[in-house]
């Protein structure tokens, strides 16, 4: 390390643009503060699921104390280097209480850069991953620890009673294998009326009636879109409802087709509940308890990780799951016309992919909790089974991300600015998926942030070289502007 940072002194003192030395030694400071922080993320994410409690962790990099706490007596001669991050969680089921501790072994950082594996060094090289939403050919997405959020649309064209025809989107949210409109989680959590206002739809403004009076008609075809939802039964619409956003107001008029409520069962949450667990439950006596349990699993999704990940979005605007799809609908035309490879709408991570095998194995058994039909105290016992200690080490010695250095010396002071797109939730996690070429070419916002030129004779466009000079925002973000406000 003496003569790399020899190499900085010299260039630095005569060169007029100076390496962002903050940024390049990063991994220095935050390696364990980081790791730490996206396991805790997670651990508590997994509260989603009824019974698990997670309490807290303790981290050990002392490896003499790390050998003794693991009671490993015949060491490998090959050098490992490790942390130890022991999480403790408490699971309730069955009226059973039992506390858990799950050891496990991370990477510990060596020389600024490197990792000390099986007797080998290795360097971990950043990922390029989307801040927050992404698009796809036939929705948007947004990733969550556990799970995505999968916002898809259909294009409708409706003609009013007076031939005025509106176009917009049908927003509908594909979760626990259902794709269905949007408002029935907003309809079956806060009402009609909570749903109307959560969205600053004025309650006035939309009326349903059995017969319009005939002096009132010439009065709503002025200033109402009017809708004919089944015999005798007509929608009155303000037309600046539709004007302040087609896509919500489309969504709206077309849940109202699809469920023709009257004017009684309009102001009726328990009308709505029954109606969204109608949707995952052929039990007609469980309707009220399906629809509950749907919307509890719904409301624990969104985790801290996530909403630390969006940073561009307003705080009012990821308070809770129903927030952030609530700004996901609004801006969804917006969104879906961003360019998915603009580095304004992307991160670099490195820490948190390191604990990416514990997240998906995380991410599996609260499938299977979520699919079973009850949860039992060995049903929440095997979230956590078959992890043994070196878990994530020999996930992590198959990463893509994880490359072996064979260099003479230490004098490659590039090896710290090396990242790919590809990988585990990147770009493709299976060497044998195409990248697109959209994905492959060279995007505007690279300039000054990463070398245009330094590409792999192998896979271009997947991996690329960081300028040392980048200016790189708290947190790995190239780009924190506040976008899309919401006006409620």
């Amino acid at each position: 390390m003496l003569i790399q940072q020899q190499f900085y002194k010299q260039y630095q003192s005569n060169n007029p643009e100076q390496f962002n030395n903050k940024f390049i030694y990063q991994r220095n400071e935050t390696h364990i503060p980081k790791t730490v922080e996206c396991l805790e993320d997670l651990c508590k994410a997994l509260e989603i699921i009824t019974g698990v409690y997670y309490i807290g962790c303790e981290v050990v990099t002392n490896e003499i104390e790390i050998n003794t706490l693991l009671n490993r007596t015949n060491k490998s001669i090959k050098e490992n280097r490790y942390i130890l991050i022991t999480i403790h969680f408490r699971l309730e089921a069955e009226d059973l209480v039992k506390d858990i501790s799950i050891p496990i072994l991370f990477p510990k950082l060596v020389d600024d850069f490197y990792y000390k594996l099986n007797g080998s060094k290795y360097t971990a090289i950043y990922q390029l991953i989307d801040n927050g939403t992404y698009n796809t050919k036939d929705c948007l997405t947004l990733k969550t620890l556990l799970m995505p959020i999968h916002l898809s649309y259909k294009d409708i064209e409706r003609e009013d009673l007076v031939g005025n025809t509106l176009v917009g989107r049908e927003i509908k949210l594909n979760l626990f294998r259902k794709d269905i409109n949007i408002l029935y989680y907003y309809m079956g959590k806060k009402g009609f009326l909570g749903t109307l206002e959560y969205f600053n739809i004025p309650i006035e403004a939309i009326k349903l009636f059995e017969k319009i009076p005939a002096k009132e008609l010439k009065l709503y075809k002025e200033t109402h879109y009017l809708f004919k939802i089944a015999t005798g039964k007509s929608l009155a619409i303000k037309k600046e409802v539709y004007e302040a956003n087609h896509n919500v107001f489309i969504t709206l008029l077309e849940f109202i087709y699809e469920n023709k409520p009257t004017i009684e069962n309009l102001n009726d949450n328990e009308f709505w509940k029954i109606k969204l667990g109608k949707i995952f439950s052929k039990n007609p006596n469980s309707y009220i308890d399906a629809g509950d349990s749907i919307l509890r699993s719904l409301e624990r999704i969104m985790d801290g990780r996530t909403k630390k990940n969006l940073i561009q979005v307003l705080d009012k605007d990821k308070d809770d799951i129903y927030a952030i799809i609530r700004w996901m609908m609004y801006f969804f035309d917006e969104l879906r016309n961003g360019t998915n490879t603009n580095l304004a709408n992307k991160r670099l991570r490195l820490e948190e992919y390191l604990i990416l095998p514990f997240i998906i194995k995380c991410s599996e058994a609260t499938y299977r909790v979520f699919n079973s039909k009850k949860t039992t105290m060995k049903r929440l016992e095997q979230i956590f089974s078959n992890i043994p200690p070196d878990f994530c080490i020999k996930k992590i010695l198959t990463n893509r991300l994880l490359r072996y250095i064979n260099n003479t010396n230490t004098a490659d002071i590039f090896n710290g600015l090396k990242l790919s797109q590809v990988g585990d939730s990147g770009l493709s996690s299976d060497s044998k998926t195409k990248i697109s070429l959209n994905h492959r070419n060279i995007d505007p916002s690279y300039i000054n942030r990463l070398g245009l030129v330094a590409s792999s004779s192998s896979d271009p466009g997947a991996s690329y070289s960081i300028v040392p000079f980048v200016d790189i925002k708290e947190n790995y973000y190239f780009d924190t502007e506040v976008k899309y406000i919401t006006p409620y």
